[in-house]
């Protein structure tokens, strides 16, 4: 099998979407990336599929990390509010729990990071204190 570059793989994995199923999609992918020696970038890789999502096909993929479960209605405000910001036909969220954010949430995507967790708001006045 050649070896490809990351761009390459990722570019080719989101245009084969609309062709292909997703387990499909995965399988080709992960080999090609063994394949090329890329297995340990799988964050990276991840990241970058994420981000052409969003540029080709105006698909914003999320991720909210809360202190506590997020209810129906806050998700819904949520999708509602990235949709609206990102300019996205579509998106997807994925959700995420840890009790240390104290309150808030921390809400990552390709292009930023909304960190509004109660952990961040007493790290940054702690920095200002001292």
């Amino acid at each position: 099998m050649p070896r490809y570059s990351q761009a390459n793989l990722t570019r080719a994995a989101v245009n084969s979407l609309g062709a292909h199923q997703l387990p499909d999609v995965v399988s080709a992918l992960t080999q090609a990336m063994k394949a090329s020696r890329l297995a340990l970038d799988a964050n990276l890789m991840a990241s970058q599929l994420a981000t052409e999502l969003y540029k080709s096909q105006g698909h914003l993929a999320a991720s909210v990390i809360s202190a506590f479960p997020v209810g129906a209605n806050l998700k819904k405000q949520l999708t509602t509010f990235l949709k609206n910001l990102s300019g996205a036909s579509s998106v997807t969220i994925s959700y995420a729990i840890d009790p240390a954010l104290l309150g808030g949430l921390i809400i990552s995507t390709p292009v930023g990071v909304l960190n509004i967790s109660l952990k961040n708001q007493l790290t940054q006045l702690h920095t200002l204190v001292l």
